[in-house]
């Protein structure tokens, strides 16, 4: 089971200030928000949050990493996302007070901080500065979203697993002498449910990846991206479109 413990205001006051569409809240502000938060530890494998549930809280990872699941037409699960550190968990559930719509798990422990709701819509409805850039976040999420759809309908197999690969690097990348690493441990079977396609196709895709020079494997659910300009070349997608979108 999860454990509950308080965190000194100040200290989540600090990391709910880094995060852009909350700087136009005011110390007293985040004050409140930090005042109406408390911390929870989870277990790998356990369920932050579950499809239909609602729990009227917002949850920000500050250590681990957690994926967001979901059901598709014939009954089977998928992996929509990897989240890790300052991502944000149930705004749209807390907000439009209607039952959640992914499964949230824990993949590795996870240490997040948990925002009452009513403290959460307080803030967006009475501030109209954090409230324009809440809705300009979402937009950005949608458009991302948008993307991806268009991608996985009109790409092959290894432009969506190139893409993947960039998107990846965007949250999860750290820049190293050798090359971007992903600082998370994930299965060609996870990599296959992201992709929509078998655990055979994903490990031809990252073979060919891997002999033209774009990624390396040093292990078996780790990746290095050698070369970003080649793999945005396989995904057809400009600089930094992939980010924005």
């Amino acid at each position: 089971m999860h454990s509950f413990e308080s965190l000194p205001s100040k200290i989540v006051g600090r990391l709910l200030r880094e995060h852009a569409w909350l700087r136009g809240a005011s110390d007293g502000e985040i004050a409140k928000l930090a005042a109406a938060s408390k911390v929870r530890h989870f277990q790998a494998r356990e369920f932050l949050l579950c499809i239909g549930s609602t729990t009227d809280l917002v949850f920000v990872i500050e250590s681990g990493f957690v994926v967001s699941t979901a059901i598709d037409q014939y009954g089977r699960g998928y992996i929509s996302n990897w989240l890790g550190s300052d991502a944000f968990i149930n705004m749209i559930p807390v907000l439009d007070r209607r039952p959640a719509f992914y499964d949230y798990v824990a993949k590795t422990k996870v240490t997040a901080y948990a925002i009452d709701g009513n403290a959460f819509r307080s803030l967006v409805e009475t501030n109209l500065q954090v409230s324009h850039q809440l809705l300009q976040y979402f937009c950005n999420r949608a458009r991302k979203f948008q993307s991806d759809i268009n991608g996985f309908t009109f790409s092959s197999q290894l432009n969506r697993c190139a893409k993947l690969f960039l998107n990846l690097a965007d949250s999860h990348g750290t820049l190293t002498p050798t090359g971007t690493v992903l600082n998370l441990k994930i299965s060609q079977e996870e990599l296959g449910e992201m992709l929509g396609c078998t655990r055979q196709s994903v490990n031809n895709e990252l073979g060919r990846l891997e002999r033209i020079g774009a990624i390396a494997m040093p292990a078996r659910t780790r990746y290095l991206i050698l070369d970003m300009e080649l793999l945005r070349s396989v995904a057809r997608v400009d600089p930094g479109t992939h980010a924005s979108a």
